[in-house]
């Protein structure tokens, strides 16, 4: 368990810092996949800890990740 919640989360972190070089339908998906392990407490809430939310930090393709994931997770 505790190995691939840690694989979980470091996927995320990856996914996320590189969010903007992936195409829609691949961000939706991504977005939908953790928002569930997150609803489910398969990861930790501890990765929100990598997003930083300024204008100048985020991009369109990364708003968009969050958007569909906090939708997922309500």
């Amino acid at each position: 368990d505790d190995l691939y919640k840690e694989l979980f989360i470091k996927a995320f972190i990856n996914h996320y810092n590189s969010i903007f070089k992936l195409e829609v339908n691949k961000i939706r998906n991504l977005a939908k996949l953790f928002g569930h392990l997150l609803f489910r407490f398969a990861i930790d809430w501890t990765v929100f800890q990598v997003i930083v939310l300024k204008p100048e930090t985020t991009t369109a393709a990364g708003r968009m990740f969050l958007k569909i994931l906090f939708k997922e997770i309500a």
